[in-house]
C-alpha cells in the first residue's frame, strides 16, 4: 500500500497551523513552484500540484476534520479536490479561488509611463526680453539594467511575497469602516521582500541619475509662465513612455 501524502508536512506546517498560516505557507510555495516561474521543470509542476492538493483540503475545515481523524483514504473516496468533472473543486476553479487573492510576477511586465517632473527656473529681468537658452540638470529614476527592475540580482527567483502585507504593499489601519491603508513598512510598498538584492540598486529597483537638458524661453516671458517640454521627464519602463518636463519661470526681481 502506498504511504499517505503528509499534506501538513508537505506544507511545512504543524498539525495544530492556524487558516492563516496554512494561507502564508501556501502562498509562498506556490510562488516559488508556480509552473510560469518554472517552465519545462517537471519536478517543480509536480511540487505545485502537491501544495495545492494540501491546501485545498487542510483550508476546508470538513475536509481537514476529515483528513486529521481518516487520513487520506477516506477523502479519495470522495469528490477529488481534482476532479474535472465532478464536485465544486475542479483545478480549474481551484486555481482561481487561491490566486484571486494575490497576484503572480508577469511573465511580460506591462509598460509603464514615466513620471512627468517639474523644475522650478530662474532667470534674470534682462533674460526675460530675449531668447534664453539654458542647460538644467536634476535626478530621475530609472530602472536598473542589471536586474530588470526586479531589485533581485536572481531575477524572480530572488524575491518572496511580503509576509505582513500578504503581498499587497499595503496595509489597514484603524477599525471596520474608519480604516485607513498605508504602504507597508516592511517591503515599502513593493509586496516583496528581496531575498538576495541586486548590487546595483541594493534591491531598490531603480538607480538615480543626473538627466541634463538643453532648453529655449521665447523672448517676454514673465513670472510664473510655464512651459511643457514633451517626453523629457521620468524615464519609462518596459517599454512605456517618458514623462514630460514643466518649467516654471521665476523672474528675478530688479532694484529698477
Amino acid at each position: 500500500m502506498d504511504q499517505k501524502p503528509d499534506y501538513y508536512q508537505i506544507l511545512g506546517v504543524s498539525r495544530s497551523a492556524s487558516a492563516h498560516e496554512l494561507k502564508l505557507a501556501y502562498r509562498a510555495l506556490a510562488l516559488r513552484y508556480h509552473p510560469d516561474q518554472n517552465q519545462n521543470n517537471p519536478q517543480a509542476e509536480e511540487r505545485f500540484k502537491q501544495v495545492s492538493q494540501a491546501y485545498a483540503v487542510l483550508s476546508d475545515p470538513d475536509q481537514r476534520r476529515q483528513y486529521d481523524i481518516s487520513g487520506l483514504t477516506s477523502l479519495l473516496a470522495g469528490t477529488s479536490p481534482f476532479s474535472m468533472e465532478q464536485g465544486m473543486w475542479g483545478i480549474k476553479r481551484f486555481f482561481e479561488s487561491i490566486f484571486s487573492e494575490f497576484t503572480l510576477p508577469p511573465k511580460k511586465a506591462d509598460p509603464i509611463a514615466g513620471k512627468d517632473l517639474r523644475y522650478e527656473l530662474t532667470i534674470s529681468l534682462e533674460e526675460s526680453f530675449k531668447e534664453t537658452k539654458r542647460q538644467i540638470s536634476f535626478p530621475v529614476q530609472e530602472p536598473c539594467t542589471v536586474c530588470k527592475g526586479i531589485g533581485s540580482d536572481q531575477g524572480r527567483a530572488g524575491w518572496r511575497m511580503c509576509i505582513p502585507c500578504e503581498g499587497k504593499g499595503h496595509i489597514k489601519t484603524g477599525p471596520g469602516f474608519f480604516s485607513a491603508s498605508k504602504d507597508c513598512s516592511s517591503c515599502q510598498g513593493t509586496g516583496r521582500t528581496i531575498l538576495s538584492p541586486c548590487p546595483s540598486c541594493d534591491g531598490k529597483g531603480f538607480i538615480t541619475k543626473t538627466k541634463e537638458v538643453t532648453i529655449f524661453l521665447p523672448a517676454g516671458v514673465k513670472e510664473g509662465d510655464i512651459k511643457k517640454i514633451p517626453k523629457q521627464g521620468g524615464p519609462g519602463a518596459y517599454g512605456g513612455q517618458d514623462g514630460d518636463l514643466w518649467i516654471v519661470v521665476h523672474v528675478q526681481s530688479h532694484p529698477l
